[in-house]
């Protein structure tokens, strides 16, 4: 941003800067810092006769305003001298702050102006970890919300899951007796199995070939007896000393006994027969077994 000044003494036009212009004419501080702001380098631009902005305000008095600004802009313009030689704490002021700004040393505006820049980085970069310290917060208060909700969630499902461990724990125990249920009815069909095979092959014959056995025993017993008296007397022994099977009561008695013991086994063997049918080969039909090991 620049203007076309005239030179005195020459009527050549030269480029300067428009805040060269305005502190020529004594423009308000406002407008002077508003110029710097949009072209801070202005201020390190020498005008007419070697003067910088910073004479061009001391010599014309402008507010103490932007005269600092001007130095704080280019600090090392104080310790330069125009064509004349002078400096800008040469010419007379009438503001004590002008005074004192433009006679204070150009070390004392760059340190100042450093430890400002210094400060003013720092703040910046406190006010970013700021920022990000209050997302961060921002962060671990709705992860600490979705974690108080999740807890929550687990409380509930915490007994459900308990008790979903209990029935799987039972129905494993249910499946172990089952199978040893299922182990100990297959071992007795089997104990079954074989007994009824043997007494099938032992008892085939029917109840009226065990009648017709009964009958010829209880006639060979009976003509066995009659033999024997028949004997005692051919020899000559009295009757009285013979012993007969009829008169022993002790040997009917146990003839009776297995007669009845025969005719349960018979009747225990058609329950049985009755209860698991049996095949061609004295096995149990496997639909039967099925049904018994299920039960």
């Amino acid at each position: 941003m620049s203007t076309r000044c005239w030179t005195t003494g020459s009527h050549r036009p030269s480029l300067f800067p428009r805040q060269h212009l305005a502190i020529e004419l004594r423009a308000p501080d406002s407008l002077i810092v508003s110029l710097l702001e949009a072209n801070p380098d202005a201020a390190s631009v020498p005008g007419r006769d070697g003067k910088y902005p910073v004479h061009m305000a001391s010599q014309r008095n402008i507010g103490s305003k932007a005269v600092v600004e001007l130095i704080r802009a280019y600090p090392e313009a104080l310790d330069k001298r125009d064509d004349q030689g002078q400096l800008p704490c040469d010419y007379p002021q009438r503001s004590d702050l002008c005074r004192e700004a433009l006679t204070r040393p150009s070390v004392c505006w760059i340190e100042d102006i450093e430890k400002e820049d210094y400060l003013s980085r720092v703040e910046e970069r406190r006010n970013q970890l700021r920022q990000k310290l209050t997302k961060l917060r921002n962060a671990l208060d709705i992860s600490k919300g979705r974690t108080d909700r999740i807890k929550n969630i687990l409380r509930t499902i915490e007994p459900r899951l308990e008790e979903q461990q209990q029935a799987m724990k039972m129905a494993a125990s249910t499946q172990h007796q089952i199978r040893e249920f299922e182990d100990n009815a297959k071992r007795f069909l089997d104990e079954v199995r074989s007994r009824v095979k043997s007494i099938g092959e032992d008892t085939d014959e029917t109840d009226e070939e065990l009648r017709t056995k009964v009958v010829k025993k209880r006639a060979y017993m009976q003509g066995k007896n009659e033999d024997r008296i028949n004997a005692h007397c051919f020899i000559g022994i009295p009757l009285t000393h013979t012993s007969p099977l009829s008169d022993r009561p002790g040997v009917q008695k146990q003839y009776e006994k297995l007669l009845t013991k025969t005719d349960q086994i018979q009747g225990d063997l058609q329950a049985i027969r009755s209860m698991l049918p049996i095949s061609n080969g004295g096995e149990i039909s496997p639909s039967l077994s099925k049904s018994r090991s299920f039960a």
